[in-house]
């Protein structure tokens, strides 16, 4: 059986001013679910070599998931 679902969201701001809030890992508890909190390891903000913590709602009761600024990439990858 086939599904076809399609949800759509108009928001009424600037393109520029989405992109900065949707960009910020500070925000990712207000639209990401499994996430609880972000604590930041740096400065807050999302540049090279900025450091946070993901703590989500169901990994492991709760610990955080450790994420750096770029994501690295194993070289094998390539």
């Amino acid at each position: 059986m086939a599904v076809d679902v399609r949800v759509e969201t108009v928001i009424a701001r600037p393109v520029a001013e989405v992109a900065a809030y949707a960009a910020d890992p500070s925000h990712a508890p207000e639209w990401y679910a499994n996430i609880r909190s972000v604590e930041w390891r740096t400065d807050p903000v999302l540049v090279e070599g900025a450091e946070m913590d993901f703590v989500a709602r169901s990994w492991a009761a709760g610990s955080p998931t450790r994420t750096a600024w770029p994501p690295t990439v194993p070289s094998d990858c390539w």
